[in-house]
């Protein structure tokens, strides 16, 4: 790949620059399937008021802030608002089960002292279960609700940013080690949006209007990265639904996609896996999918019978096996690693690469060395180790 050319030095300067974007926003589904438009223009807006709160409350360059929330306007608010104020974000993962609080409040006190954070945004119905959660916290200095950020305040006061500092910080998803926070540059951050960028090639302003649709968590490195912040960066339309709305109704991500015409939509292979066992056909009624084609498939390690399922299943709806595409991505790395970019997303698919050697295109910088365990370089076709070093 041949040298990025970023948009900007730091993500502040990618937001300024959607000042005048009213064609393109986030989208907002409820469960009820009614959904809310706020144009980036609006997003801006809000998240420098949130910025100039958050400043009046006493927030400095490089202070921590966790942020506790589910998706919507609040997250974009409290997110941004803190960039914006100078601050370095953390979105951690809320309660689940009310079962398992005293674990679930362990875990979270370990990482708010892990990273030093200061203040805690959240939301109302969080918070009455927070309490244990953030006791005995030496760095925290308050907890603060995302809806209070868009009154009073004053005026937003530009922050001068270093593109060497972190954007965020990111947790790991803890699926092999206890979770740690990975620091991701401004530089980091926009080197791997652009990357995305590379491969993406939407087919027509339609596809960019109609863009995303992303029902992941936006506390995990495949939504917040390669939906929120993506999204912004193209920039392009994303339509977003919130987790429990899909594990509850999984063909409202469907009927989603087919109301928006979307063309991308990001998902763990689970998922997949879950609409071909759960959705009745009576819930397809009227859906199209001829439209999405790249279902980027990644997170997790890829079935090909669960691929095959999905793909038989909802082909007479119009999904093309085609669409079916594997990503790869970690946290350390801002998220991709690897992807098909041959003819950008959805070009080849992942039927045709299941189950034998297949050539991929790195999304970053090429692998610096293909290795087995004995650390000896091997020819192509048989297994060894990616390294990979990005901007």
């Amino acid at each position: 790949m041949s040298a990025l050319t970023l948009k900007g030095a730091t993500l502040p300067e990618i937001l300024l620059n959607l000042e005048n974007c009213t064609r393109w926003g986030a989208r907002f589904v409820a469960p009820n399937e009614e959904a809310t438009f706020y144009p980036y223009q609006d997003v801006l807006h809000r998240a420098q008021k949130a910025a100039a709160a958050l400043q009046a409350r006493g927030l400095q360059r490089g202070d921590r802030v966790a942020l506790i929330l589910s998706t919507s306007i609040e997250f974009f608010d409290s997110l941004l608002g803190v960039q914006l104020a100078g601050g370095i974000p953390a979105a951690l993962y809320p309660p689940f089960r009310l079962g398992k609080l005293d674990e679930y409040f362990a875990r979270l006190r370990k990482m708010l002292a892990k990273i030093g954070a200061k203040y805690l945004i959240t939301e109302g119905r969080i918070r009455k279960l927070l309490g244990p959660g953030v006791v005995g916290v030496e760095s925290l200095r308050e907890v603060l609700e995302a809806k209070d950020l868009q009154t009073g305040g004053g005026r937003w006061q530009p922050v001068d940013v270093d593109p060497e500092q972190p954007a965020f910080l990111q947790f790991s998803s803890g699926t092999t080690v206890e979770p740690k926070a990975v620091m991701v540059t401004h530089t980091n951050l926009l080197a791997n949006l652009t990357m995305m960028q590379e491969c993406l090639v939407y087919r027509g302003e339609d596809e960019v209007d109609n863009g995303c649709v992303c029902w992941l968590p936006l506390y995990h490195d495949m939504g917040l990265v390669g939906c929120l912040y993506l999204g912004m960066y193209y920039p392009g339309t994303v339509t977003y639904m919130g987790p429990d709305t899909f594990l509850a109704r999984p063909a409202i991500w469907l009927r989603t996609l087919s109301r928006y015409k979307s063309a991308i939509s990001p998902a763990p292979h689970f998922a997949y896996s879950l609409c071909a066992a759960k959705i009745k056909d009576q819930e397809m009624e009227g859906v199209d999918l001829s439209r999405w084609r790249a279902a980027l498939n990644g997170a997790e390690p890829i079935e090909p019978d669960g691929v095959q399922r999905f793909t038989e299943r909802f082909a007479r709806w119009g999904f093309q096996p085609t669409a079916m595409t594997p990503v790869y991505g970690l946290a350390e790395a801002g998220l991709v690693m690897v992807e098909d970019c041959d003819e950008g997303f959805g070009g080849g698919g992942l039927n045709t690469c299941i189950g034998r050697v297949t050539d991929c295109t790195t999304c970053g910088l090429p692998p610096t060395a293909l290795v087995p365990r004995g650390a000896t370089a091997v020819p192509s076709s048989l297994d060894g180790l990616c390294l990979w070093r990005a901007p």
